[in-house]
């Protein structure tokens, strides 16, 4: 990771880090919504390469892997009153494969979307915040959930997603056809387990560890 890029910045420097994701290899991927690209770094944090650029992303916040790394998706917040509100698919090598959606509310459209997480399977799921809901793409595209503001989004190797909503502050776990298996949390004016302030992201270990990041209260629960 020698030398300069544009703008004389030492090359790995990341600006605004807004979503991450990690492939098998536990390489990390960064969404950095200010530099308009994803940052990569290999497992000791070594800079690797950048994916996207300016010219195909408005402001990416959240960046979701498949297990292999062959397949990048960036999440395309964009500014409100855009009309890219999208996810922009690459190859490992960074080259731009596909467009998936635009501005609006049918299906694979999106409002606002955030984040998005690869099951073990190859589905992506996108949290489409405006739209109060998450969709799934490959297989059988679907849409599921009763959120107010949802947050963080994560898959574990069962394919069951977990979503923290930051108005109900609970996560919701549902199985992969969409059905509620679980909430768990609630609002609190105290820092207890489970209850939370003010709910952000959401990760799921191998071992079915959940980890969830509240910043009101500034504290990870596991």
């Amino acid at each position: 990771g020698a030398g300069k890029t544009e703008g004389s910045m030492d090359a790995g420097n990341l600006l605004k880090p807004a979503g991450l994701a990690l492939d098998a290899e536990m390489n990390v991927y960064v969404a950095d919504s200010k530099l308009r690209n994803v940052m990569v770094y290999d497992s000791l944090g070594l800079f690797q390469r950048a994916v996207g650029s300016p010219e195909d992303l408005e402001r990416p916040t959240g960046v979701a892997v498949s297990r292999d790394g062959e397949r990048i998706y960036i999440i395309d917040r964009a500014h409100n009153e855009s009309d890219q509100h999208r996810v922009v698919v690459y190859d490992k090598a960074g080259k731009k494969l596909q467009v998936i959606g635009t501005r609006g509310g049918e299906n694979g459209q999106f409002n606002v979307p955030l984040q998005g997480t690869v099951a073990a399977d190859g589905t992506l799921y996108v949290l489409d915040a405006g739209n109060f809901r998450v969709q799934a793409f490959g297989g059988v595209g679907r849409e599921f959930g009763n959120f107010a503001r949802p947050r963080g989004i994560a898959v574990d190797d069962e394919g069951n997603i977990y979503v923290s909503d930051a108005s109900f502050n609970n996560f919701q776990i549902y199985n992969p056809d969409g059905q509620l298996l679980l909430a768990i949390g609630k609002g609190g004016t105290e820092s207890n387990p489970g209850r939370y302030g003010l709910l952000s992201g959401i990760a799921v270990d191998e071992t079915g560890r959940v980890y969830v990041a509240d910043q009101l209260f500034n504290k990870v629960e596991v």
